[in-house]
């Protein structure tokens, strides 16, 4: 076997370098030697550092799909647009890393995993947290641990309402794709309730903070509680094991740690220190590399835009409309 310095590099382009395409295309340029970005779609000018000298700047996202030497496209655009440029890119027989959610409705989920079939697509949706140092920890010392009972997620921040989408589809996909991977039971329900800021805020009316259950047919509960109306920025799980808890906060000093359910003192346990997002995209190369279709992470985006829209449903939120594909260049950044 070849080593890894002998591969050929992945050509990319990315499409959006506004607050998280920033942390995308640094990431690529500093922990990724295996992908290098040649072409960026971007209205931003300060961003040289970012994208390099070698990277060139396109006017239109159309123009990548019939570029012979771009292998892969990061989508960090509005979810308004995932469909329609995960479609194309795949009909193109490009490989796509794209945002959570997948797209903002399940029919066009389901429209999308089609052509993902349909052409043998490479789509990789990021949703982070499966690809968490802390999340792969705990599956690895689970198998002493009992049968898991319970997740339990806080996540979000005290951070502006985007307009584009409601707290709830924004901060709370990671966390249903990992209660959807961790047990062994198919989900059989759904509820959703808002709960009030913490604390109140001054613009309270654009603070959501909502408090998502689901149960599955092995016994396992989850609860996730996402939104823009905590007091602080939060991220952090606890999976409840016959045997054993597993608490990961991410703001903590020790992001991880252990306890026996007959002990109340809890210990650390140690984890990689690669970044979510740095795993991710790993996760994306390695895909590029062994040329796998991948149906199956297009089925996890469908099934969390489904609870999605249940949860929308029950809180009396609108579900998101699409707008009607764009007729020119859409640099929206986010």
């Amino acid at each position: 076997m070849s080593d890894k310095s002998e591969r050929p590099t992945i050509k990319a382009a990315q499409i959006g370098v506004g607050r998280w395409g920033r942390n995308i295309a640094r990431t690529i340029r500093d922990e990724i030697p295996g992908i290098r970005l040649i072409r960026a779609v971007t209205s931003r000018e300060d961003i040289g550092d970012l994208i390099g000298d070698e990277c060139t700047r396109v006017a239109d996202w159309r123009d990548l799909l019939n570029d012979d030497e771009v292998e892969a496209v990061f989508l960090a655009v509005p979810p308004s647009r995932h469909r329609e440029m995960t479609s194309a890119f795949v009909e193109s027989g490009i490989a796509v890393f794209v945002e959570k959610p997948l797209c903002l409705s399940s029919q066009d989920g389901r429209l999308l995993l089609e052509t993902v079939g349909r052409y043998d697509g490479i789509v990789h949706v990021d949703h982070i947290d499966l690809h968490n140092p802390a999340v792969a920890a705990i599956k690895e010392r689970s198998s002493t641990s009992g049968p898991l009972r319970r997740i339990v997620g806080h996540i979000g921040a005290a951070y502006e309402r985007r307009p584009d989408i409601s707290p709830l589809w924004e901060y709370s996909p990671h966390f249903i794709a990992v209660c959807l991977t961790a047990g062994g039971g198919d989900l059989q329900r759904v509820s959703a309730k808002r709960l009030p800021s913490e604390p109140p805020f001054s613009d309270d009316e654009n603070r959501d903070l909502v408090q998502l259950d689901m149960a599955f047919s092995d016994g396992m509960t989850a609860t996730v509680v996402a939104g823009n109306g905590m007091a602080r920025k939060c991220r952090s799980l606890r999976f409840e094991f016959d045997e054993k808890s597993f608490i990961f906060d991410d703001q903590a000093e020790s992001r991880l740690m252990e306890q026996d359910r007959s002990e109340d003192k809890a210990h650390a346990v140690p984890i990689s220190e690669v970044r979510p997002l740095t795993a991710s995209i790993q996760a994306f190369e390695t895909k590029i590399r062994r040329g796998q279709p991948t149906p199956d992470d297009v089925r996890t985006g469908i099934k969390v835009i489904e609870i999605l829209e249940a949860a929308s449903r029950a809180i009396g939120e609108p579900l998101p409309l699409e707008p009607p594909p764009s007729r020119t260049i859409t640099n929206s950044e986010h």
